[in-house]
């Protein structure tokens, strides 16, 4: 991810995808709760390829538990963690921050 960023989120892996920047570990897990509209949150390591380097990422899908879908969120990126630390940070974030029903952050 570029430099200067702590936490990003990468929406897509599409040609010119640009990462979306945050300024907290708390704003991230904002924008996951909202993005994931009420859904189960699945995380999972993954690795990309950014500047000529791998970098570790945690994948972020939403469950539909009613049809068995799932859809990406996007690749959440934590300066400074790896792929054992980055899913743990994540999590307890996503769990500090869960919403009250019917509250949308």
């Amino acid at each position: 991810m570029p430099s200067g960023l702590a936490y990003a989120l990468l929406p897509h892996l599409r040609p010119g995808a640009r990462p979306l920047g945050y300024p907290s570990l708390r704003a991230l897990a904002r924008r996951i709760h909202r993005d994931r509209a009420g859904h189960a949150l699945q995380l999972r390591n993954a690795t990309l390829s950014f500047q000529d380097r791998a970098r570790p990422v945690i994948e972020v899908l939403a469950e539909d538990q009613a049809s068995g879908s799932v859809r990406r969120i996007g690749f959440a990126w934590i300066a400074g963690a790896d792929a054992f630390t980055g899913p743990q940070v994540l999590q307890a974030a996503l769990s500090a921050e869960v919403p009250a029903a019917g509250v949308d952050r």
